[in-house]
């Protein structure tokens, strides 16, 4: 058993560790790193790239229906064991990608893998430091998920190199040994589901004088059924929704980039500039959050979708624009895993912060997903990416738009800024 008390430091930054080994593995294997297969499989099963573009939808869409039946898995399992058990599965079923030879079985692939994203990554990471930290809890949740670009950076080099002297197939196999090498044992060595399975409680409790930490954990705000009432729960929903199906299709950076005519090595060091920016923003959105303001933090994360689209609308016209497209979409990218879950907080509070995150989680995961395959048919009828990237530009400005008045009108009873 770990001595936790013994160790000169509180164990919950070590739950963090393991979150961050996760996420350098998982995140960019699923959603990074994979657009550099599409052109390849494609080619060789023969299929459209709509075709391939449900296999992301379905994806997200299972990932989704999990998060919405998390907190009920939950409540039977402790989340040490759901997270080592989805790791587990994902590296297998990684390396099961190797023996695709029709559609159905890069369906079938896909769904598991989204069963698993969701179980063994962000979205249980979030609830899990959630229990571990009363202070802290954001910048918690900025170094665990900059891991996602440090690995998309590292694996995009490596992979892409996989590809060209071997192919996809041999790809899959290396990822996976990866997840299973990697973060499984991380998650069995290091993750505890809660502070007390070691004896202590959630880092910061200690410092809270006069109350109890579940009353800390009570601030302002509203439930569920609270935000719904409210006029701007309508506006706040699509908006959220938007950003996210710009942020789902960012999976299209390297085909996009190679239909504007880049060859793979420049797509391979567009791809790391785009996971550099990852690890930035990830590391900086928190503390942008908590010392400048959630205005600006969302300014810069969702105006990085709208300038990065536009930018990669019109890269075949410069190479500058390609990597400006990685710049802003590295930027916007911090959306996934940062940007909405501090934007629900800052506008909605945290009284009934699992609800409300449940809520929004399962609709902008549905809309992201639904966007992959909208965006592969809007290629396969225009032949060009440029018409949906436009539209995901200008809908980026306006949804930003719709942020700033929930931040400034405050109608939720918040102190945001």
């Amino acid at each position: 058993m770990i001595k936790a008390d013994k160790l000169p430091f509180h164990y919950s930054w070590a739950v963090v560790f393991a979150c961050g080994v996760g996420m350098f593995v998982i995140f960019p294997l699923v959603f990074t790193v994979s657009g550099i297969y599409v052109v390849p499989i494609t080619q060789e099963l023969g299929i459209t790239r709509t075709a391939y573009a449900l296999s992301n939808t379905l994806q997200m869409l299972v990932s989704a229906c999990a998060a919405f039946f998390l907190s009920r898995l939950l409540s039977r399992f402790t989340a040490r064991k759901i997270m080592i058990t989805a790791a587990f599965v994902a590296g297998v079923n990684l390396m099961s990608y190797s023996l695709i030879r029709s559609v159905g079985g890069l369906y079938i692939r896909a769904a598991i893998t989204g069963f698993c994203t969701c179980l063994a990554g962000n979205i249980i990471m979030i609830i899990l430091l959630q229990r571990w930290f009363v202070k802290n809890v954001n910048t918690a949740m900025s170094l665990a998920f900059t891991c996602s670009g440090l690995g998309g950076m590292v694996l995009s080099q490596v992979l892409s190199r996989v590809l060209v002297a071997y192919n996809w197939r041999v790809c899959y196999i290396v990822s996976g040994l990866a997840v299973l090498l990697l973060v499984v044992p991380t998650y069995v060595l290091l993750l505890r589901s809660e502070p007390a399975d070691v004896g202590l409680r959630p880092y910061g409790a200690e410092q809270i004088e006069g109350a109890t930490v579940e009353a800390a954990l009570e601030e302002d705000g509203v439930t569920l059924s609270q935000a719904r009432s409210h006029a701007y729960f309508y506006f706040f929903l699509p908006a959220a929704m938007m950003v996210s199906m710009a942020s789902g299709c960012g999976l299209n950076l390297a085909p996009s980039l190679y239909d504007s005519g880049y060859i793979i090595t420049t797509v391979a060091t567009i791809q790391s500039v785009y996971a550099i920016l990852n690890s930035v923003m990830k590391l900086s959105v928190g503390v942008i959050f908590d010392k400048i303001g959630a205005k600006v933090g969302l300014f810069i994360v969702v105006m990085g979708y709208a300038v990065g689209y536009m930018a990669l609308a019109f890269a075949h016209l410069n190479p500058v624009l390609g990597f400006a497209a990685g710049i802003g979409l590295g930027v916007g990218i911090a959306w996934v895993s940062l940007g909405l879950p501090f934007a629900i907080s800052s506008i909605f509070g945290r009284k009934d912060y699992a609800a409300v995150f449940g809520f929004f989680s399962m609709a902008t995961q549905m809309a992201s997903a639904f966007s992959v395959t909208g965006a592969g048919l809007v290629y396969d009828i225009a032949g060009s990416y440029f018409p949906i990237w436009t539209v995901f530009s200008l809908g980026c400005v306006v949804a930003f738009g719709v942020f700033w008045v929930g931040l400034s009108r405050n109608f939720f009873g918040r102190s945001t800024t």
